[in-house]
């Protein structure tokens, strides 16, 4: 993988550079003090990630950004920024995939990194890639949810700093508060207090609800041409219910169920971001029965919802193994173990778009019958005909 920095502070380059070629000695990493340096590195050889700092002397971020984006869209572009003025973020607002608060520990930046690894050459990976990265405007999460993002990425990520990261946003601490004093946790005493809330659920899955808030925040602010946000987003609930009703039904713990709700929410979020591609008529797709949707759309963009939908979930910074159950969600792979949340995904998608074959006469697609479970298709078409209230 092929990685340019840019900083005008060297030190700070310097110390990201040794410990990139200590972690992964295979990539290629390039420093630039400034743009112009970064451009002229980006002229002479290809690279896959831009990492830049938004406040620079003479051509800032924001800037580069927009020349990277416009010269080299298939280029990955990373936002690695302390606290960025606000004219700042408003000019590179569309123009990068992921946004990281300095300081930040040389080690998480390779995790970062890591995730953001290319798919084979011509693969429906690369393609989704290519077409998330070469959008006119990239959707981007609010610069609040980057923090707290980068804040969870740490080993061990102080209590106090995470409570008032929270706190700043009304939405992600009512949502948070909401969840721990559900019915699933059956606590004796109502819980106000959100540091003790934090604690309760765990660091993982307050990272997936603040990702995932901040998705659909930016998701609604969008406008695709061809697609009825409004039938997308009643389905979407609907499959984000019967999910996590699977889940309840058949024991979870409670972050398995947000989990299974998440999953539902956003399965269908390439389709919103395939439809933003002025260049090809989405609606030529949606007039083709569910059953065909993947392949109409391979012939039209050359990849699919399921994989630019996890491309774009993976930039933001979603967990690998969230990402995978919505790339795979038209076709689940077998977990080894465990709560199947990939399955429960595949089964409340096809119930609500009433798959002929899912649950019928007696029948059931081999998947849901799969782990010699053949109880295992009556018991969740009771679940997802009766779905938990909010």
């Amino acid at each position: 993988m092929r990685i340019l920095l840019v900083d005008d502070e060297p030190m700070l380059l310097e110390a990201f550079r040794r410990s990139m070629r200590m972690e992964r000695p295979a990539w290629r990493i390039a420093l630039a003090g400034s743009g112009p340096e970064a451009l002229a590195l980006l002229g002479s050889e290809p690279f896959d990630i831009v990492v830049t700092e938004l406040l620079m002397a003479g051509m800032d971020g924001a800037a580069l950004l927009r020349e990277v984006h416009d010269a080299w869209p298939s280029t990955l572009r990373v936002v690695l920024s302390g606290q960025p003025r606000v004219d700042l973020m408003e000019a590179a607002e569309g123009h990068f995939h992921r946004f990281l608060a300095k300081p930040l520990d040389p080690e998480i930046l390779v995790g970062v990194l890591e995730e953001l690894a290319l798919g084979e050459a011509g693969s429906l990976e690369e393609q989704a890639r290519k077409f998330v990265s070469g959008l006119a405007a990239v959707p981007s999460l609010p610069a609040i949810y980057g923090r707290i993002r980068t804040l969870l990425s740490a080993e061990d990520p102080p209590l106090p700093a995470l409570v008032a990261l929270v706190q700043s946003d009304l939405g992600i601490a009512s949502k948070l508060l909401k969840l721990v004093n559900s019915a699933y946790f059956s606590l004796e005493r109502r819980v106000t207090d959100l540091g003790q809330a934090i604690s309760m659920l765990g660091l993982e899955t307050v990272k997936t609800v603040v990702l995932v808030r901040g998705a659909m925040e930016a998701l609604q602010a969008l406008s695709p041409a061809g697609l009825d946000m409004d039938a997308l987003w009643r389905h979407s609930q609907g499959v984000a219910n019967g999910a996590r009703a699977i889940a309840a039904g058949e024991g979870q713990r409670p972050a398995v169920l947000e989990d299974a709700y998440s999953l539902g929410l956003l399965h269908d979020i390439g389709r919103v971001i395939l439809a933003l591609d002025p260049a090809a008529d989405y609606r030529r797709v949606t007039e083709i029965p569910a059953q065909g949707l993947v392949a109409a759309e391979r012939r039209l963009y050359g990849t699919d919802h399921p994989h630019v939908g996890a491309q774009l979930l993976s930039l933001w910074g979603l967990p690998p193994e969230f990402c995978r159950r919505i790339r795979e969600h038209h076709a689940p792979a077998f977990p080894s173990d465990g709560f199947p949340a990939g399955l429960a995904l595949y089964a409340a998608d096809g119930f609500m778009e009433g798959a002929a074959d899912l649950f019928q006469d007696g029948r059931a697609d081999e998947r849901i019958l799969a782990f010699g479970d053949p109880h295992r298709p009556g018991r969740w078409k009771a679940f997802l005909d009766n779905p938990l209230p909010e």
